[in-house]
């Protein structure tokens, strides 16, 4: 996983402008900027991988998803967390990572939210789920193959400890349900 040191390359206009804003705030603020980079942002509501993967597996019975782009997904709900540590308790600056512990692809993600959901009863019917590559689901914009991120300079620095992603998934579940 990628540490905060690491050299950055976009593949993207909106990961361009990400790097451009996060260079534009230490260069105006190096005294207090703090910069927390997140990925795979999910949450109980509104759009994103989790609630569209729900509907879609509430709607469809095959499903077709990315298998060769690996990251970590983030639960919205213990990232809030994180930045209100990071805003109330850390006198640090700089650049951190956070996001839950394991690196997966779009596939797992969606296969655990499929067993989980169905555990949980939130989902009911059966769903085949078919693992693709990339060039077979084409998107307007370019996605990195690989945007997984280390978080242990931020567990350091906060003294505090990521979570499983599949512990995460099932509590923004439980949630839902």
């Amino acid at each position: 996983p990628y540490k905060p040191v690491d050299q950055i390359a976009p593949v993207s206009v909106y990961g361009k402008s990400k790097a451009d804003g996060e260079k534009a705030l230490i260069r105006h603020h190096p005294e207090n900027a703090i910069i927390l980079r997140t990925s795979w942002l999910y949450s109980a509501k509104g759009k994103n991988f989790l609630t569209t993967m729900l509907r879609l597996m509430a709607e469809r019975d095959e499903l077709s998803i990315v298998n060769d782009q690996f990251g970590s997904p983030t639960s919205a709900h213990l990232l809030a967390k994180i930045i209100w540590r990071f805003a109330l308790d850390c006198q640090g600056t700089g650049i951190y990572h956070w996001s839950d512990r394991g690196v997966i692809t779009w596939y797992d993600f969606a296969m655990e939210i499929y067993s989980q959901a169905r555990q949980l009863g939130i989902l009911n019917n059966e769903v085949n789920i078919k693992a693709i590559e990339t060039k077979d689901y084409p998107t307007p914009a370019a996605r990195p193959c690989y945007s997984a991120l280390d978080s242990s300079a931020t567990e350091t620095l906060l003294g505090v400890k990521t979570s499983p992603w599949q512990e995460e998934l099932y509590k923004v579940l439980k949630i839902i349900k």
